[in-house]
């Protein structure tokens, strides 16, 4: 009895560090991977929000379409366009 509570007493840290280290074996990869994707969804909610500020600025010049001073200004600064007469002069 004695000798059986000595085997008990010396295999039990050893078997109890062995399967922390298998534990530990088995679950870290599968926490880098965590890491990983938690790390891509912060990334992909960046350029969500991005894409969102772009979209809103497209609509607001797609409303501004119809607006024919829009035009005009988007012509004049963008086209270089000027009226018939009009002559441009250039700032350095």
């Amino acid at each position: 009895m004695k000798s059986l509570t000595r085997i008990i007493n010396f295999a039990t840290p050893i078997l109890l560090v062995a399967l922390i280290g298998l534990c530990t074996s088995v679950l870290y990869p599968e926490y880098k991977k965590t890491q990983k994707i938690r790390e891509d969804l912060r990334q992909l909610e960046t350029e969500k929000l991005q894409r969102q500020s772009e979209n809103d600025a497209l609509r607001r010049e797609l409303a501004n379409m119809d607006n024919p001073e829009y035009i005009i200004k988007t012509a004049r600064e963008e086209l270089n366009l000027v009226r018939p007469g009009e002559t441009i002069v250039e700032f350095e």
